[in-house]
């Protein structure tokens, strides 16, 4: 593994080298679309490379993502305490938690997200664009 030096390294970036950036880098193509007419392959608005916090750290303007994020926080916790007085329990929106064989030990049982199959599948909606039904996150 290379080492990290400073100099490759953005200090408004939290000193993310280049490869690192690129992990968290966002086309125009995957962006979300909002013209259901045309469909295009797409990520989720749920992404977490969407998160406005996350974004404006990475545009070096940290005391504003720190005030976004407070914001996203607290935006969750009214979401979570509404979700647990109706008495509904959270559901995962591209995956179904089933208790399956133990897949390290083959002996045993653990619960494992395992993806969703048709129309409920993360990459067939990223594939038509169709996300409605998911939650506002952000």
């Amino acid at each position: 593994m290379e080492s990290l030096k400073e100099s490759d390294c953005d200090p408004l970036q939290y000193f993310f080298s280049p490869k690192t950036k690129i992990l968290n880098h966002l086309s125009e193509e995957a962006r979300p679309r909002a013209d259901p007419e045309n469909p295009r392959e797409s990520i989720a608005p749920t992404d977490t490379r969407l998160r406005p916090d996350q974004r404006l750290h990475e545009e070096g303007q940290l005391d504003r993502a720190d005030k976004e994020k407070v914001r996203l926080e607290e935006k969750q916790r009214r979401a979570r305490k509404l979700l647990e007085e109706s008495g509904e329990a959270y559901k995962p929106k591209f995956f179904s938690i089933e208790e399956v064989l133990d897949p390290l030990k083959k002996k045993g049982k653990v619960l494992m997200g395992l993806p969703k199959e048709g129309n409920e599948n993360y990459w067939a909606r990223r594939l038509t664009g169709q996300w409605e039904g998911l939650p506002d996150l952000f």
